[in-house]
C-alpha cells in the first residue's frame, strides 16, 4: 500500500487566476488554477531529502564514476579516453567515494575527505540531467549540518566557470579564501553557520 502525502501551495496571488502547486512527496506535482484545471509542472520543486540517499562505491562503479567525473553520458558519441581512464582507475579508492543515488538510481559522485578540524568536499557531481533538482543543495546542506555539530570547517573548491555550483556556494554561506588561475577556494565557517 502506498500513500501520498501532498501539501496545496498558493505560489501567485494574482486575484483573477490565482496559481497553486500540489506537491507530492513522491515527486508528483500537478499546477492547476481556480478553476482546478490541472496541468503537469515539475519545474521549480526541490527533491525531498529522503529520495537522496549516499551509497559507498565499490569497484563495480568504476566507469560510472568515470563517467560523472569527466561529465559525460552513455549516449556519448566521443570514446573514452583510455589514458584517462587508466589514471583514475590507478587513484579509484573506492572508500574515499559515495555514489549519489537519487530515486533508486545512481546519479552522481560525492568525494569528503574528514579531518581533526575539516570536512573537504574533494568533489560533487551530478549528472547533467539531475541538476537543478535540489539534490546537491541537499548534500550539502548535510555536510554543513554535520559541520555545525563537530565544530569543524568546511572547504571546497570550484572551477571558476562553474557559475552555477559558485551561486549555490554562496548562497549556502561559502566565502572564497583564496583562488588560482581555474578555481576559487571557499570555506564555510561554523561560527558563521546559519
Amino acid at each position: 500500500m502506498s500513500i501520498s502525502i501532498c501539501k496545496k501551495l498558493k505560489i501567485s496571488n494574482q486575484a483573477a487566476n490565482p496559481k497553486f502547486f500540489i506537491i507530492d512527496i513522491k515527486q508528483n506535482s500537478r499546477e492547476f488554477d481556480q478553476n482546478q484545471n490541472l496541468t503537469s509542472n515539475k519545474s521549480n520543486l526541490m527533491t525531498p531529502e529522503d529520495s537522496i540517499k549516499l551509497r559507498q562505491s565499490q569497484l563495480i562503479d568504476l566507469k560510472f564514476l568515470y563517467m560523472v567525473n569527466f561529465n559525460r553520458t552513455d549516449s556519448s558519441s566521443e570514446p573514452l579516453d583510455n589514458d584517462k581512464l587508466a589514471e583514475y582507475t590507478n587513484n579509484f579508492d573506492p572508500d574515499k567515494i559515495e555514489v549519489i543515488v537519487y530515486n533508486g538510481k545512481d546519479v552522481g559522485r560525492l568525494r569528503v575527505v574528514r579531518s581533526a578540524d575539516e570536512i573537504y568536499i574533494g568533489g560533487i557531481q551530478i549528472l547533467p540531467n539531475f541538476q537543478g533538482k535540489g539534490i546537491g543543495t541537499i548534500i550539502l546542506q548535510r555536510l554543513i549540518d554535520e559541520a555545525k555539530m563537530t565544530s569543524k570547517n568546511i572547504k571546497l573548491e570550484v572551477q571558476k566557470v562553474n557559475i552555477r555550483a559558485f551561486k549555490l556556494y554562496t548562497k549556502l554561506g561559502f566565502v572564497i579564501t583564496s583562488e588560482t588561475n581555474e578555481q576559487f577556494i571557499m570555506k564555510k565557517s561554523t561560527d558563521t553557520a546559519e
